[in-house]
């Protein structure tokens, strides 16, 4: 016979289930592979929930597994192995997950799941915060299974391995953007890779470099919405180089050139104004250095050497403040005749 509780028993036990759904701690974990894992920690015994029975237990729950107690979980078969180097992830247990799944592979290694235990142990290693490793795991996978269908997840996620290297090794970050780009070279990550073995480059201070992966981007990938940003970082970087080195003659006419073809192919492109400004800080530079030119030619006594560079100046660099005094200079050496045949 069903025991019928009183309205006072029965806001008893209401009033308790809401404790117990007061005391549950929730840690969202984030997602791993498309799948969110979400731990929760009961504090006291459920009466009559649907939340799971636990007194000072840790439960964890993924999709695969549902709500499970960790300590319980069975591990004999290759697939209850998976599912619980699973949970140790969710309990953020990478290293004791990794090595599971590692024993998962050398043990069963004809197993179906061999497959997507490599993919999680890359996994793994990514949400560690090992890179490197990520990296080499990734690679594995790939040699292993080239024409998988989950070849592309294991690009992708070496594309964002990539992305994590940059700021810490840029120098690894090329090598792993170049092989994200040799796995599929029209695939659709192969011109977010190129643009970033550029942007690599230029974290290095290797500006020559960069400009060549820009180019290579630019002409490899016309189309790719990332072209814009290529031909803006072309004169940037070329700007860069010339501000850092002795001989700044080339790179600012290349920085010139660049800045210019930014503003003739996008004019009302993201980053206009700002290439206009820095074409007016080239043009400046170049004329500068031309008049420096000149001031060494009257310096050795070679009026007319220094007279045909003020011309130039004046033509190249009409408007500039360095094209007046060439036009002085021109008229000064005139005064004195040292222009004479």
């Amino acid at each position: 016979m069903t025991e019928i509780q009183s309205p006072k028993q029965d806001a008893t036990a209401r009033r308790r289930r809401m404790q117990l759904v007061s005391a549950i701690r929730i840690s969202d974990l984030g997602t791993a592979n498309g799948h969110r894992l979400v731990i929760v920690v009961c504090a006291a015994l459920a009466v009559g929930s649907a939340w799971p029975n636990c007194a000072h237990a840790k439960w964890v729950w993924t999709k695969e597994t549902g709500w499970v107690e960790p300590a319980r979980l069975p591990s004999g078969t290759p697939e209850e192995r998976f599912r619980l180097a699973r949970v140790l992830m969710a309990e953020k247990q990478y290293a004791s997950a990794v090595a599971e799944l590692q024993e998962l592979i050398v043990k069963y290694p004809n197993s179906p799941i061999v497959q997507s235990a490599m993919l999680e142990i890359t996994e793994a290693l990514f949400l560690e915060g090992s890179y490197a490793k990520a990296f080499e795991a990734v690679e594995q996978f790939l040699q292993k299974y080239p024409g998988s269908e989950r070849a592309r997840d294991a690009i992708q996620r070496e594309y964002a391995i990539g992305c994590n290297l940059m700021a810490t090794d840029p120098e690894k970050a090329v090598t792993v953007f170049e092989k994200v780009i040799k796995h599929q070279p029209f695939g659709p990550l192969a011109d977010d890779a190129q643009v970033k073995i550029g942007d690599c480059y230029a974290k290095q201070m290797d500006y020559a470099a960069a400009v060549l992966a820009y180019e290579k981007a630019i002409r490899e990938f016309p189309e790719s919405e990332w072209a814009m940003m290529a031909h803006y970082r072309i004169g940037e970087c070329n700007l860069l180089r010339a501000k850092t080195t002795a001989n700044q003659t080339g790179p600012l006419a290349a920085a010139r050139d660049g800045f210019d073809r930014y503003i003739r192919k996008y004019p009302d492109g993201k980053h206009a104004v700002e290439a206009r400004e820095r074409l007016t800080e080239v043009t400046l530079l170049q004329a500068n250095k031309e008049m420096e030119v000149a001031e060494f030619y009257l310096r050795i006594k070679k009026p007319k050497a220094a007279a045909h560079c003020f011309g130039l100046i004046t033509q190249e660099f009409a408007g500039t403040e360095a094209a007046e005094n060439a036009r002085e200079g021109i008229k000064y050496l005139k005064g004195i005749g040292a222009l004479r045949p």
